[in-house]
């Protein structure tokens, strides 16, 4: 076994060492190596959620996880369980966790509050997938009814701009390509989930439908 110490609170997960190295290439190089965490067999994620490592977990396990029933805290960990996914190197959960957020918001009739956009933008690499998806939504709720949904009034758009260069730089390319170039206002949920997958385009996909 091998104890893993995830968030600021060092929470503790007790996890198998034939499981976690040899399904994970990060974790098998950290519990190989002469490094101090294969010494001690112990390794820290303080910069991480605990409860985004028990669904990474979960599906190391099952190939699938389960959130909560409150939509917007569904979608916040998920955006945890990409970010984590993305930075131990695990395309296929993070394949997996985007359908999962797309089916969600789909199914609730639901586009990702400014704050869980900016939690994303804040956690993912540069050229995520994720923050591809994100940015959509944002560029789609820049052309949505204000009055239809209370959370895309121009104050608070305003403020996501402000806060996330990153996002306002992405979002304004959208507005541009759409002015120049004839880009799509199309809703980010309606695209083919592969659009936002990390694999080759035209490869075989198992997250394309609908996923929990």
């Amino acid at each position: 076994m091998v104890d893993i110490l995830v968030g600021p609170e060092q929470e503790l997960f007790r996890v198998h060492l034939k499981i976690l190295p040899k399904k994970v290439a990060y974790f098998q190089k950290m519990f190989s190596s002469g490094f101090k965490e294969a010494v001690e067999r112990k390794a820290y994620l303080p910069e991480d959620s605990p409860e985004a490592f028990h669904l990474f977990l979960e599906w190391l396990y099952i190939e699938n996880f389960r959130t909560s029933d409150k939509a917007d805290g569904k979608d916040g960990l998920r955006v945890k369980v990409y970010c984590l996914a993305e930075k131990i190197c695990q395309p296929d959960l993070m394949d997996y966790t985007i359908s999962s957020i797309i089916s969600n918001l789909d199914r609730d009739g639901r586009i990702l509050l400014t704050s869980t956009m900016l939690s994303a933008y804040k956690s993912s690499d540069p050229d995520s997938k994720l923050r591809k998806f994100v940015a959509r939504c944002f560029f789609y709720a820049l052309y949505s009814d204000p009055n239809s949904n209370g959370d895309w009034n121009i104050e608070e758009l305003s403020e996501a701009m402000n806060a996330s260069q990153d996002l306002c730089r992405d979002a304004l390319t959208l507005v541009r390509d759409l002015l120049q170039y004839g880009g799509s206002r199309v809703d980010p949920r309606r695209l083919a989930k592969c659009t936002f997958h990390t694999h080759e385009k035209g490869a075989a996909c198992s997250y394309k439908g609908d996923v929990p």
